[in-house]
């Protein structure tokens, strides 16, 4: 756990003047237990009553402290920063000292211009009392793409394993983010340094959860001096009007991938004629100076998901890239449970957790979020679609594609086709196909799967964007086979996502069957008492295969680990023994003092428990 008790300076405070009103006794304490809590770093539980104001409670404290903190760090910068800065803890005091205040004093710098960049937007928006001005808007394009897109990479052993860590140009460039649809030309703008800075991390189980935070919050005067970002899913946030309308979030989602594959059109030299590159998405921004005022003005005031929206179709540009844009710059950021709980959808956002504080509100709904985030389930039929889209993508493609990219379609080949043989078998002296349990090394010894490096295989899919380039040949030959439609998404109708393919495309519910089949390898590398595989070959869809976590606890420390303060808030925390399970070896705050807690779920200096 960063910032354990003890591990830095402790701050006090007693009173808390941005709380809109008077407080309350009950609001008072709560406030200075968390404020006490954040502090001194760790783990803490929080339970207050719906209608004790605990929303408030938690904006107040946890914004009081980020700001005292950052004033404490100002004149007294981390030692470990000073002499990553120096050289090394073994330089001597004097270079150490001129670095740590070279460092401290580029922090302040940076900090400054970014304050002083939002203060002229919201000092516009004070004065002209007003939204934005409605920005033209620009319908969808849609011609089908060249056939070398959807060619895999091939990828440097030991590389980074990061989203295009690949050696060739990745999916979505900076060429790529042409401002079309802006009635211009792109115009590029700087990307300006980040500060380095504690952030708060708040999340929540709804939008309507995180929109409620977002009022709460303009009630208080942190709305003119912190900038928050609220994230949302494509789904909420698309405003392309051919890609929303497909309402299956999966749909939305490869919809989105394969329009930023699409070169942006370019207007050719004296005429107003668009050439090449037809069928990008023209919301699509990124890295020029319409996206850039738009990162700012989600800076300047905070906005709930709703409003940002509304926002991007007035401005013509992506809302959802935007606020993923902003998150560096950002004191508060607001996301959902499923944006947090798993690795891989942190580092696809950037959202990093390490010296952060994470917030959970609502919390007794945690266990079942962690569990049901680390969950995979395969049926008959997505094995069945999966199997055929990479037989017709190796079918074209296997004399242009290099030797990593035929190993891994071959392996991705075998466990669908293992997947389907157990979503169609019964056990032994079973007659009626009932559900059953398998360990995870019992299921991959089974199935031969023993051979597949599972670790190298899903670094390789990420790294390539294989699922994108797969399912996105698979659309395009549907859509030559169904002929030309009047939707500009090819292969994708309005709640019919997959199109033509005899029912093998896109669900039309969920995720899509290669998406399904990753998430189900990623529960298969977890340690074999991590998990189990439950097998019900019965049902309408040919059966299915579910990887379901046990310990839940080991996948959550990650979190625990790297975050500065976990705060755990609720209107209730009973019982607290499932929630326990998911910090061991922690020693939590409790609060309000006295709360009943079993005493055989802490591993604590003493055996007792720590109350705040």
């Amino acid at each position: 756990m960063m910032g354990h008790p003890g591990a830095a300076a402790v701050l006090h405070r007693t009173d808390f003047p941005a709380f809109p009103h008077e407080p309350y006794s009950i609001q008072r304490d709560l406030m200075r237990s968390l404020y006490e809590a954040l502090s001194k770093g760790g783990v803490g539980f929080f339970e207050s009553p719906t209608g004790t104001g605990k929303t408030l409670c938690l904006i107040s404290a946890c914004l009081h402290w980020l700001e005292d903190s950052r004033a404490a760090s100002a004149t007294a910068p981390k030692a470990e920063e000073g002499a990553a800065v120096a050289g090394g803890p073994h330089m001597p005091d004097w270079m150490r000292g001129h670095a740590e205040r070279l460092e401290r004093d580029r922090q302040a710098h940076l900090l400054r211009a970014q304050m002083e960049r939002l203060e002229v937007l919201r000092s516009a928006r004070r004065q002209r009392g007003a939204r934005p001005a409605a920005g033209a808007k620009t319908g969808p394009g849609g011609a089908p793409n060249d056939d070398d897109e959807f060619i895999l990479e091939e990828v440097e052993e030991g590389a980074a394993s990061e989203p295009g860590a690949s050696r060739k140009r990745p999916v979505l460039s900076d060429s790529e983010s042409e401002e079309e649809g802006l009635g211009g030309p792109a115009l590029q703008a700087e990307t300006p340094e980040v500060p380095s800075k504690t952030q708060i991390i708040f999340c929540s189980r709804t939008h309507s959860q995180l929109s409620q935070f977002v009022g709460e919050l303009r009630r208080t005067r942190f709305v003119d001096s912190l900038s928050l970002v609220v994230l949302g899913s494509r789904g909420a946030l698309c405003i392309n009007d051919a890609v929303a309308r497909l309402g299956s979030p999966a749909a939305v989602n490869e919809a989105c991938a394969e329009l930023q594959r699409r070169p942006a059109p370019r207007k050719k030299a004296g005429s107003g004629e668009r050439t090449g590159g037809k069928g990008a998405c023209p919301y699509l921004a990124r890295g020029g100076a319409h996206a850039a005022s738009l990162r700012d003005m989600v800076l300047a005031h905070p906005i709930d998901i709703e409003e940002l929206a509304k926002l991007g179709q007035r401005r013509a540009v992506c809302p959802y890239y935007a606020a993923r844009d902003a998150l560096p710059e950002a004191d508060i950021i607001l996301a959902p449970y499923s944006a947090l709980l798993l690795r891989e959808t942190r580092d696809a956002l950037g959202l990093q957790l390490k010296g952060n504080v994470f917030v959970v509100d609502e919390a007794h709904n945690l266990v079942d979020a962690v569990n049901d985030a680390h969950s995979a389930t395969v049926t008959g039929r997505q094995a069945a679609a999966c199997t055929a889209q990479m037989e017709r993508y190796l079918a074209q493609y296997r004399s242009r594609l290099g030797m990593q990219a035929c190993l891994a379609l071959q392996q991705l080949l075998l466990v669908s086709r293992a997947v389907g043989r157990a979503c169609a078998a019964r056990p032994q002296g079973s007659q009626t196909g009932e559900a059953h349990a398998r360990s995870l090394n019992a299921f991959v010894l089974e199935h031969g799967l023993e051979g597949v490096n599972i670790f190298q295989l899903l670094r390789y899919a990420s790294e390539t964007r294989l699922v994108q380039r797969v399912a996105g040949y698979w659309r395009s030959c549907e859509m030559e086979n169904s002929g030309p439609g009047s939707n500009s998404v090819p292969g994708m109708e309005a709640g019919k996502p997959g199109g033509g393919g005899g029912g093998l495309g896109i669900e039309a519910a969920g995720q899509g069957p290669l998406h399904a089949l990753l998430s189900l390898l990623r529960g298969l590398r977890s340690a074999d008492k991590d998990g189990r595989i439950i097998v019900d070959p019965g049902g309408a869809d040919g059966g299915s295969l579910r990887f379901v976590l046990v310990d839940a606890g080991r996948l959550f420390s990650s979190i625990v680990s790297e975050a500065r303060s976990v705060i755990l808030a609720s209107g209730t925390l009973s019982p607290l023994g499932p929630l326990l399970t998911l910090f061991p070896g922690c020693w939590p705050w409790l609060w309000p003092p006295g709360h009943p807690a079993p005493p055989w779920t802490f591993d604590s200096p003493g055996g007792a428990t720590r109350r705040c």
